[in-house]
């Protein structure tokens, strides 16, 4: 699998081939997001991401230095990883 490692400003995230689509993975970041090409995955993942967390801090009062539940828990990412490979 073609797995590219992209920034989006400070935020790394990997983009992936999902069958005829592309994934945009957050890689601290709980979030993903999907599109017809690299550009478009990217594209929803930034504006996905956004308005997870405007939707956060409105529902829950949060400032933008609150929303680290937002972000994987350690090793949750890695067990993710391996369930998507086992899938292949």
């Amino acid at each position: 699998m073609k797995i590219e490692v992209k920034h989006i400003g400070e935020i790394e995230v990997e983009v992936m081939p999902d069958g005829p689509y592309w994934y945009c993975e957050g890689v601290i970041w709980n979030y993903g997001a999907q599109g017809d090409s690299v550009a478009e995955a990217i594209e929803h993942f930034q504006i996905g991401l956004a308005r997870t967390i405007e939707l956060n801090k409105e529902m829950r009062g949060l400032e933008p230095d609150q929303i680290e539940h937002l972000k994987y828990k350690p090793g949750e990412r890695e067990v993710l990883i391996a369930e998507r490979q086992s899938w292949e």
